[in-house]
């Protein structure tokens, strides 16, 4: 039952005419003719519920009553009942058991589909499968899924489809599968979509430093799901000994037209598609996550990195790290790349007031914001800072009321895009209010297979001073986690990571490996305790430097633990790994 009630009353209704009025009764009538037959057209619907109408005025349709008053259960009762059975695509699960349910590059993996029929009873239901995309090769496109009968759902599990996935495919395209569907006297063709790398939603906190901060591995920061009524996640909460969070939410953006800019917004109804798990790894820092998104449409995919510190001077910041890679087969040119924090420090319900206060400090490239009130709810200084400012494009104050609210600009992309692009700008927020903050770069031009870097740190501090020298130091930081990367890249460089450890059931495999060894012989492996063999990920030789990513998906293999051996010529690297089902 839904309670509603007009322009905010509490108890009563009122008298409206016009088609917002009108519409959902229709809406509902239709419903309830599609339950009886999901067949109908629209011709038909439109043809029943105009007959079957009560005539009002003038006899026939006029202009004050059109057709006449709609009569619900009239129009049900006209409407003719299913003939033939109506089998449609309904869900799909890929390679389910022993598989991690994603399908990914160089992967052979099964398909379950289920069907659901909602006509008459089926007999000798079958389906066919066909994809014409060159990244995928059907092995096995049949399946027989017996007798459906009415309200009745079937799957292929016991004769999945099984298809086979080009090594070379962008991590996040969209495969789409068409569906020939047939029983006797019947036929239909439906269809579904499976994208590559599509990995579950996941989010994790950052707390070795002063401070929890929730990340995500779909480009939203503070809350896994804003929406919920408990939503999880721990936002941002400064000191780590408090339990108020500062933040409502933050987003990675990507801003590739005035009218296309790809966000985080809203939590798990990001449009960055979840590319990898959100993973644990080291190289500078005391905490550090990686991860990646992608966006389909675009294949554009972002490699996040994140980097905590736990001891002062460097336990006040959280330094985000964004590698923007072009997947596609098209030069993507002027787009803007930007982290947009939405802050809600101290708002007093009763009063409807906001002591939010903010400003903008364009000589270091940062944006801080605070209580305004006295004395204050929350005593800390937070806010963003650039730590690439090379491609420094704009930093404003975001003013919520009247660009964000659905009462004033809405927050439409137009509105971001002026943001990253610096049309628009506010650079003080003195008077209390409901404020946000935006960092952005660009404009960037990216070829395909070219990757461009930027980075952000989240920034806290006790007092406008103590946030000054925290975000100095996020800087000096960064600063020497480019060192690190850089040396990454000498021409003699050979190292392996795996993640993530343990894993259940796909190992993501990263070998860095130096110019000096083009040409040689090289393999991966896998040995379990005893020494023996259990697969082997690649044998041929070194044919350009760079990052090479394989995976082992460990189908049949028990529990255990795993030594994942990588050999170049004579340099051999040996990592341990730990399967868990």
């Amino acid at each position: 039952v839904i309670n509603s009630c007009y322009g905010g009353s509490d108890t009563g209704y009122s008298l409206a005419s016009g088609t917002s009025m009108s519409a959902p009764h229709v809406a509902g009538v239709i419903a309830l003719m599609l339950s009886k037959n999901s067949a109908l057209t629209p011709e038909i619907i439109d043809s029943i519920i105009e007959i079957t109408a009560y005539d009002r005025g003038d006899e026939g349709k006029d202009n004050y009553y059109g057709a006449g008053i709609i009569r619900a259960n009239t129009s049900v009762l006209f409407a003719p009942e299913m003939t033939v059975p109506k089998i449609d695509y309904y869900s799909k699960d890929v390679d389910p058991s022993p598989g991690d349910g994603v399908l990914n590059p160089g992967e052979t993996a099964s398909l379950i589909v289920t069907l659901k029929n909602i006509g008459v009873d089926a007999t000798n239901v079958q389906a066919k499968l066909r994809e014409s995309s060159p990244y995928i090769t059907i092995i096995d496109s049949s399946s027989n899924y017996g007798n459906i009968n009415n309200g009745d759902y079937a799957s292929n599990s016991s004769e999945p489809f099984t298809v086979s996935v080009n090594p070379d495919v962008p991590r996040g395209m969209e495969l789409n599968f068409i569906l020939y569907i047939t029983a006797d006297d019947y036929s239909n063709t439906d269809s579904f979509k499976v994208i590559i790398n599509e990995y579950p939603r996941e989010y994790d906190d950052i707390d070795a430093g002063n401070f929890i901060f929730t990340v995500t591995n779909f480009g939203y920061f503070g809350y896994f799901d804003p929406g919920a009524t408990n939503p999880l996640g721990s936002g941002f909460i400064y000191p780590r000994t408090d339990s108020v969070s500062y933040l409502f939410g933050a987003e990675f953006m990507l801003g590739l037209s005035y009218n296309n800019v790809i966000c985080g917004e809203y939590g798990t109804s990001s449009e960055w598609l979840p590319s990898d798990s959100l993973a644990v790894t080291s190289s500078s820092a005391d905490q550090e996550l990686i991860t990646s998104f992608v966006h389909p449409s675009s294949l554009l995919e972002i490699m996040m990195h994140t980097y905590t510190w736990s001891t002062a001077p460097r336990d006040d910041f959280a330094i985000l790290e964004f590698i923007i890679k072009n997947q596609s087969d098209s030069t993507i040119t002027d787009f803007y790349t930007g982290y947009y924090s939405d802050w809600d420090i101290d708002y007093e319900s009763d009063t409807r007031t906001w002591y939010d206060r903010g400003a903008c400090d364009f000589d270091n490239n940062w944006i801080f914001m605070y209580d305004g009130n006295y004395p204050p709810y929350l005593p800390g200084y937070v806010g963003i800072a650039e730590l690439t400012p090379s491609s420094h494009s704009n930093i404003s104050l975001v003013d919520n009321e009247i660009h964000v609210y659905p009462s004033g600009m809405g927050w439409a992309d137009s509105v971001k895009y002026n943001f990253l692009s610096g049309e628009f700008n506010v650079g003080t927020g003195s008077e209390g209010k409901d404020w946000s903050m935006i960092l952005s770069n660009g404009p960037f031009t990216l070829n395909p297979d070219q990757e461009i870097r930027v980075a952000y740190a989240v920034v806290a501090g006790d007092n406008l001073s103590d946030f000054n020298v925290n975000a100095t130091a996020a800087r000096d930081a960064y600063g020497e986690v480019l060192t690190v990367t850089e040396d990454s890249n000498l021409p003699d460089r050979f190292t392996v990571r795996s993640y993530p450890s343990p894993f259940n059931s796909t190992l993501n495999v990263e070998l860095t490996i130096g110019e000096a060894f083009v040409g040689e012989k090289f393999s991966v492996e896998i040995f379990n305790i005893t020494g023996r063999r259990v697969s082997q990920l690649y044998s041929g030789k070194v044919t350009e430097p760079g990052v090479k990513k394989l995976y082992w998906d460990a189908d049949n293999i028990p529990s255990g633990v795993y030594l994942l051996e990588a050999r170049i010529g004579e340099n051999k690297v040996v990592d341990k790994v730990i399967l868990l089902r």
